[in-house]
Protein backbone atom coordinates (compact mmCIF):
# COMPACT_ATOMS: atom_id res chain seq x y z
CA UNK A 1 0.00 0.00 0.00
CA UNK A 2 1.58 3.85 -0.76
CA UNK A 3 2.22 5.66 1.98
CA UNK A 4 0.78 9.45 2.36
CA UNK A 5 2.27 11.39 0.15
CA UNK A 6 4.77 13.80 1.82
CA UNK A 7 4.09 17.35 1.24
CA UNK A 8 7.23 20.07 0.71
CA UNK A 9 5.86 23.82 -0.24
CA UNK A 10 6.91 26.60 0.86
CA UNK A 11 5.88 30.35 -0.55
CA UNK A 12 8.08 32.71 -2.98
CA UNK A 13 8.89 36.18 -1.47
CA UNK A 14 6.28 38.43 -2.80
CA UNK A 15 8.48 40.93 -3.80
CA UNK A 16 8.50 38.98 -7.68
CA UNK A 17 6.39 40.41 -10.08
CA UNK A 18 5.67 37.11 -12.02
CA UNK A 19 2.16 38.70 -13.53
CA UNK A 20 2.27 36.96 -17.01
CA UNK A 21 5.29 35.50 -17.27
CA UNK A 22 4.51 32.15 -16.50
CA UNK A 23 4.43 29.64 -19.02
CA UNK A 24 1.03 28.91 -19.28
CA UNK A 25 -1.83 29.81 -22.18
CA UNK A 26 -4.32 31.48 -19.31
CA UNK A 27 -1.29 34.27 -18.05
CA UNK A 28 -0.05 34.61 -21.89
CA UNK A 29 -3.25 36.72 -22.20
CA UNK A 30 -1.91 38.74 -20.01
CA UNK A 31 1.19 39.53 -22.66
CA UNK A 32 -1.50 41.05 -25.31
CA UNK A 33 -4.78 40.62 -27.23
CA UNK A 34 -3.19 39.98 -30.33
CA UNK A 35 0.51 38.93 -31.54
CA UNK A 36 2.12 42.16 -32.33
CA UNK A 37 0.93 43.52 -28.62
CA UNK A 38 2.42 40.27 -27.42
CA UNK A 39 5.70 41.04 -28.95
CA UNK A 40 5.92 44.53 -27.73
CA UNK A 41 5.53 42.82 -24.57
CA UNK A 42 8.12 40.23 -24.91
CA UNK A 43 10.79 43.06 -26.04
CA UNK A 44 9.61 45.27 -23.04
CA UNK A 45 10.37 42.01 -20.77
CA UNK A 46 13.91 41.07 -21.73
CA UNK A 47 14.60 44.43 -22.65
CA UNK A 48 14.24 46.05 -19.32
CA UNK A 49 15.05 42.80 -17.44
CA UNK A 50 12.38 43.57 -14.70
CA UNK A 51 10.69 40.97 -12.71
CA UNK A 52 11.03 37.27 -12.96
CA UNK A 53 10.08 34.42 -15.13
CA UNK A 54 8.50 31.54 -13.25
CA UNK A 55 7.68 28.00 -14.77
CA UNK A 56 5.99 25.12 -13.26
CA UNK A 57 4.58 21.53 -14.21
CA UNK A 58 3.40 18.48 -13.10
CA UNK A 59 4.89 14.90 -13.61
CA UNK A 60 3.90 11.39 -13.40
CA UNK A 61 6.82 8.83 -13.08
CA UNK A 62 7.46 4.94 -12.33
CA UNK A 63 10.68 4.35 -10.29
CA UNK A 64 12.25 0.90 -9.71
CA UNK A 65 14.93 0.42 -6.81
CA UNK A 66 16.39 -2.83 -5.45
CA UNK A 67 15.13 -3.02 -1.72
CA UNK A 68 16.86 -4.71 1.29
CA UNK A 69 15.79 -8.14 0.61
CA UNK A 70 17.12 -8.39 -2.86
CA UNK A 71 13.44 -7.68 -5.01
CA UNK A 72 12.99 -4.76 -7.69
CA UNK A 73 10.39 -2.66 -6.43
CA UNK A 74 8.66 -0.76 -9.13
CA UNK A 75 6.12 2.11 -7.49
CA UNK A 76 4.44 5.03 -9.36
CA UNK A 77 4.66 8.83 -8.26
CA UNK A 78 4.52 12.19 -9.28
CA UNK A 79 5.52 15.24 -8.61
CA UNK A 80 4.61 19.07 -9.22
CA UNK A 81 6.89 22.13 -8.90
CA UNK A 82 7.39 25.82 -9.24
CA UNK A 83 11.18 27.27 -10.01
CA UNK A 84 11.77 30.94 -10.72
CA UNK A 85 14.63 33.24 -12.28
CA UNK A 86 14.91 36.94 -11.90
CA UNK A 87 15.35 38.29 -15.50
CA UNK A 88 17.78 40.82 -14.06
CA UNK A 89 19.99 37.72 -12.76
CA UNK A 90 20.45 36.17 -16.26
CA UNK A 91 23.40 35.90 -17.64
CA UNK A 92 22.48 38.06 -21.74
CA UNK A 93 23.17 34.68 -23.58
CA UNK A 94 20.13 33.15 -21.62
CA UNK A 95 18.09 36.04 -21.46
CA UNK A 96 18.42 35.92 -25.02
CA UNK A 97 18.06 32.65 -25.93
CA UNK A 98 14.49 33.01 -23.69
CA UNK A 99 13.42 35.73 -25.27
CA UNK A 100 13.59 34.02 -28.54
CA UNK A 101 11.72 31.57 -27.68
CA UNK A 102 8.84 33.50 -26.27
CA UNK A 103 8.59 35.32 -29.56
CA UNK A 104 8.75 32.57 -31.43
CA UNK A 105 5.61 30.80 -29.81
CA UNK A 106 3.85 33.95 -29.95
CA UNK A 107 4.56 33.30 -33.76
CA UNK A 108 3.24 30.60 -33.46
CA UNK A 109 6.58 28.56 -35.37
CA UNK A 110 6.66 26.19 -32.13
CA UNK A 111 4.18 24.73 -30.47
CA UNK A 112 2.81 24.46 -26.06
CA UNK A 113 5.01 22.11 -25.86
CA UNK A 114 8.61 23.09 -27.27
CA UNK A 115 7.84 26.67 -25.55
CA UNK A 116 7.70 24.68 -22.43
CA UNK A 117 9.99 22.51 -23.02
CA UNK A 118 12.94 25.38 -23.98
CA UNK A 119 11.57 27.81 -21.23
CA UNK A 120 12.02 25.24 -18.00
CA UNK A 121 15.75 24.70 -20.08
CA UNK A 122 16.56 28.83 -19.94
CA UNK A 123 14.65 29.22 -16.58
CA UNK A 124 16.34 26.35 -14.57
CA UNK A 125 19.77 26.87 -15.70
CA UNK A 126 21.37 24.25 -14.97
CA UNK A 127 20.64 24.84 -11.53
CA UNK A 128 20.69 28.53 -11.28
CA UNK A 129 16.77 28.89 -10.47
CA UNK A 130 15.18 29.64 -7.20
CA UNK A 131 12.90 26.52 -6.43
CA UNK A 132 9.43 28.37 -5.06
CA UNK A 133 7.50 25.19 -4.67
CA UNK A 134 8.02 21.33 -4.88
CA UNK A 135 5.37 18.33 -3.73
CA UNK A 136 6.79 14.58 -4.92
CA UNK A 137 4.96 11.76 -4.10
CA UNK A 138 7.62 9.19 -2.33
CA UNK A 139 5.86 5.26 -1.66
CA UNK A 140 9.34 4.28 -2.29
CA UNK A 141 12.45 5.84 -1.47
CA UNK A 142 13.25 7.91 -4.17
CA UNK A 143 16.96 8.65 -5.91
CA UNK A 144 16.85 12.64 -4.48
CA UNK A 145 16.01 13.90 -0.59
CA UNK A 146 15.47 17.19 -1.46
CA UNK A 147 13.97 19.96 -3.99
CA UNK A 148 17.03 20.65 -5.77
CA UNK A 149 17.79 17.16 -6.63
CA UNK A 150 13.76 16.43 -6.97
CA UNK A 151 14.24 19.08 -10.06
CA UNK A 152 17.99 17.83 -11.22
CA UNK A 153 16.19 14.29 -11.29
CA UNK A 154 13.21 15.50 -13.62
CA UNK A 155 15.76 17.24 -15.80
CA UNK A 156 18.05 14.05 -16.02
CA UNK A 157 15.23 11.78 -16.79
CA UNK A 158 13.82 13.83 -19.59
CA UNK A 159 17.58 14.80 -21.14
CA UNK A 160 17.08 18.28 -20.83
CA UNK A 161 19.50 21.20 -19.99
CA UNK A 162 20.34 25.13 -21.59
CA UNK A 163 23.04 22.96 -24.45
CA UNK A 164 20.31 20.49 -25.57
CA UNK A 165 17.70 23.45 -25.76
CA UNK A 166 20.09 25.74 -27.16
CA UNK A 167 20.97 23.14 -30.13
CA UNK A 168 17.17 22.44 -30.36
CA UNK A 169 16.58 26.53 -30.61
CA UNK A 170 19.63 26.32 -32.90
CA UNK A 171 17.61 23.83 -35.51
CA UNK A 172 14.53 25.86 -35.28
CA UNK A 173 15.98 28.90 -36.54
CA UNK A 174 18.02 27.23 -38.95
CA UNK A 175 15.48 26.26 -40.50
CA UNK A 176 13.04 28.86 -40.58
CA UNK A 177 15.74 30.75 -41.96
CA UNK A 178 16.31 28.79 -44.97
CA UNK A 179 12.47 29.38 -46.08
CA UNK A 180 11.91 30.95 -49.32
CA UNK A 181 9.81 33.67 -47.65
CA UNK A 182 12.08 34.13 -43.82
CA UNK A 183 9.28 34.55 -40.92
CA UNK A 184 9.92 38.12 -39.83
CA UNK A 185 10.12 37.18 -36.56
CA UNK A 186 13.59 35.16 -37.27
CA UNK A 187 14.35 38.11 -39.70
CA UNK A 188 14.22 40.10 -35.97
CA UNK A 189 16.00 37.30 -34.17
CA UNK A 190 18.95 37.27 -36.60
CA UNK A 191 19.33 40.92 -36.75
CA UNK A 192 19.56 40.80 -32.93
CA UNK A 193 22.49 38.76 -33.71
CA UNK A 194 21.10 36.01 -32.09
CA UNK A 195 23.22 33.37 -33.70
CA UNK A 196 26.29 34.45 -31.66
CA UNK A 197 24.72 33.58 -28.72
CA UNK A 198 23.45 30.28 -30.67
CA UNK A 199 27.18 29.71 -30.76
CA UNK A 200 28.34 30.94 -28.08
CA UNK A 201 30.56 29.38 -25.18
CA UNK A 202 28.50 29.22 -22.23
CA UNK A 203 30.34 31.32 -19.35
CA UNK A 204 31.58 29.28 -16.13
CA UNK A 205 29.53 28.84 -13.38
CA UNK A 206 30.72 31.57 -10.27
CA UNK A 207 31.58 29.46 -7.59
CA UNK A 208 31.70 31.94 -5.43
Amino acid sequence: MLERARRRTKTAADSHDVVARRPKLDAWQQLGSDPDECEQSINRMFDTRVGTIEFDSMWDFDYSHTNRSGFTETAYSSMSFRIARDLAAMDNRESELLRATYLLYNANLIDLQAWRDLTFCFVYGDGKAAIVSCDYREPIQLPFRDWQGAIEYYANCNQVSVESAVSKLRGIIERHAQMPDVPPVVELLLSRRLQEQLSAIPECADDS
